[in-house]
């Protein structure tokens, strides 16, 4: 609300209305078909007045509009500096249970020596899994298992790793091509969003805490 008052614009456009209506809507497992079918039943079992909820939704499109503001001019800094979350790897991963150490090892001098291809290693056995595309699939570097990024971080470009364990399986990988994602439209908003979020989550935490402190007080 104190982010809110400081924008004085109250004209949005339908379309941004919208988004923020499905927004809420997918946030409460409702598809916006549902909602838009819907509206007045859902908006009752929630307790949520029609006056409300666009007060919501013109707070919410406030709240974006002040981040955009704020955090526009420091949007290319702060993507260089919170770059690798967006770099991306294109691997082949072959998976295989850990008692089959001796398929594995096997498996492995193969793709080594270049005997199989990655898209043919299936038919060597039912126990031998391939985790991506045949052509290798993108995957961001933040969003694989901490012993796989560890991996790749050690692999230049057509280098093959020597099995390594991940749960209970052996996993090979291969590392096909690396890029950095350029500094979108998409991105761009998703750092603002994220610079908006972590600024109100500060702010709850330091009015719990005033709170907290409060409260031991009175007791005092």
């Amino acid at each position: 609300e104190e982010i809110c008052k400081s924008i004085n614009d109250e004209d949005f456009d339908e379309s941004k209305i919208q988004l923020i209506e499905n927004q809420w809507a997918n946030q409460k497992n409702i598809s916006s078909e549902k909602f838009a079918k819907n509206r007045i039943l859902v908006l009752e079992k929630l307790r949520v007045s029609e006056d409300n909820f666009k007060l919501y939704c013109i707070n919410e499109l406030k709240s974006i509009r002040w981040a955009e503001e704020t955090w526009t001019s420091d949007v290319e800094k702060i993507y260089l500096e919170t770059k690798d979350r967006y770099d991306e790897v294109r691997l082949q991963i072959s998976s295989l249970p850990v008692k089959e150490k001796g398929l594995t090892l096997e498996l492995y001098q193969q793709l080594k020596e270049g005997e199989v291809v990655y898209s043919e290693t299936v038919k060597l056995s039912s126990a031998i899994k391939c985790q991506s595309d045949p052509e290798g699939s993108w995957y961001k570097k933040t969003g694989l298992a901490r012993e796989i990024r560890q991996i790749v971080g050690r692999l230049r470009c057509g280098g093959l790793s020597a099995p390594f364990k991940v749960r209970n399986e052996y996993i090979i990988i291969k590392l096909l091509e690396t890029r950095g994602t350029e500094l979108t439209e998409i991105i761009r908003n998703k750092i603002i969003e994220n610079q908006l979020n972590s600024f109100i989550d500060y702010g709850v935490e330091k009015l719990l805490d005033h709170a907290t402190s409060s409260d031991q007080g009175k007791q005092k």
